[in-house]
């Protein structure tokens, strides 16, 4: 099992697209070209909440590079932390939980990361 920890800070509003490096404990690069694999990534409040803020899956917000390697991509977009119209927090500013796990086809569990998101004041225009 991964326990990669990886903290970082967004702007509420901005998108943002990281790189995850996807390894075991021993620093094993994991195979990502396994069949039926499914790639989720969820902020929540704290450690053992059990309601996601925000939940991505494999789709347009996580994809696997070409050519594959042990790496994905994940792009937070700016909706996921703030709306447009109007201006208004889906997240308040706030320290909070953040995680990514690996689900195989036959429905093995690994936690590739987890650590910190630090939500920071985004604009939201005056009323």
């Amino acid at each position: 099992m991964a326990h990669n920890e990886q903290n970082f800070q967004l702007h509420a509003g901005n998108d943002r697209d990281l790189v995850i490096t996807c390894t075991d404990s021993d620093g094993v690069d994991l195979d990502l070209s396994l069949a039926g694999l499914i790639i989720t990534w969820i902020l929540v409040r704290h450690p053992l909440s059990n309601t996601p803020l925000i939940s991505l899956s494999s789709s347009a917000a996580i994809t696997l590079p070409s050519p594959l390697t042990n790496q994905y991509n994940l792009h937070i977009a700016g909706s996921d932390t703030m709306t447009n119209s109007p201006r208004a927090y889906v997240v308040d500013p706030g320290v909070y939980w953040h995680g990514s796990v690996l689900e195989d086809g036959d429905g093995n569990r690994t936690t590739l990361l987890h650590g910190t998101l630090e939500v920071s004041p985004g604009y939201v225009a005056p009323p």
